[in-house]
């Protein structure tokens, strides 16, 4: 009997991490969205309510165990051995693909041990980038059957409002999306992965290309190549003429 109290003692001692013991693993959760339609990637962080939290025990390839958070983000895992535990908590892209956060942490015998804040994200801009950029033209006015610049012949610039500005990938003629300028000329294409992008912008009238001068093109383009999520990335100024 002593011996087998003894062997006892020493497999307790030595119990894999898991459940069975008087520690603990705590938490929150929180939230981060990235709203559709705000071309400024800004982003709303909120405590993630009632969100499923899984836990690692040791170095299983196994879930655990899992919690779902309070309505503060709040988690716990109780009842734990000492040793090494992985906790995680799902974001999810747009296209329902999710990514764990994940958070490693050592325990002792008795100890409420804290992964601090997790942070998961959702939302229809996560994992995307922003395009912007601003479209002027200069006008060009018929008299007596000849085309001249506006304002007695000088280059003025106009903010072009209500022009169609197209997006496609670089060397490709598929569209991929198309958006008319507001009234000051900005625009903007949102929810763009990585890679490289052609953008469009086409005057409103091609007899200018047909009538006036050759060399003067039908659209302009600026080529943007996207190599980080969750940046704006900017054309600058596109320049289109026009007959008024």
């Amino acid at each position: 009997m002593f011996f087998a109290c003894i062997l006892c003692a020493l497999v307790s001692c030595n119990k894999d991490e898991g459940e069975g013991g008087t520690a603990s693993v705590s938490g929150y959760i929180y939230k981060v969205v990235h709203a559709s339609d705000d071309y400024s990637l800004s982003v709303d962080t909120v405590p993630a309510a009632k969100h499923d939290v899984f836990i690692y025990y040791g170095n299983d390839k196994a879930v655990g165990n899992d919690v779902e958070t309070g309505p503060d983000g709040y988690f716990k895992f109780n009842y734990l051995t000492k040793g090494k535990y992985k906790v995680f908590a799902y974001s999810t892209y747009d296209s329902g693909l999710k990514e764990a956060e994940m958070r490693e942490v050592n325990v002792s015998r008795g100890e409420d041990a804290s992964v601090g804040i997790i942070y998961v994200h959702e939302g229809k801009a996560y994992g995307t980038s922003v395009i912007k950029g601003k479209v002027t033209v200069n006008y060009f006015l018929k008299i007596d059957g000849d085309y001249i610049r506006d304002t007695e012949g000088k280059a003025v610039d106009y903010p072009a409002g209500d022009v169609r500005v197209s997006i496609m990938r670089k060397g490709e003629n598929v569209v991929l999306d198309d958006v008319r300028t507001s009234f000051d000329g900005t625009f903007a294409f949102q929810r763009l992965p990585k890679g490289e992008y052609t953008v469009c912008v086409y005057s409103a009238s091609e007899r200018m290309w047909q009538l006036y001068d050759e060399n003067i093109q039908e659209a302009k383009t600026v080529d943007v190549t996207i190599d980080e999520i969750g940046k704006v990335y900017e054309t600058g100024t596109i320049k289109i003429i026009e007959i008024k």
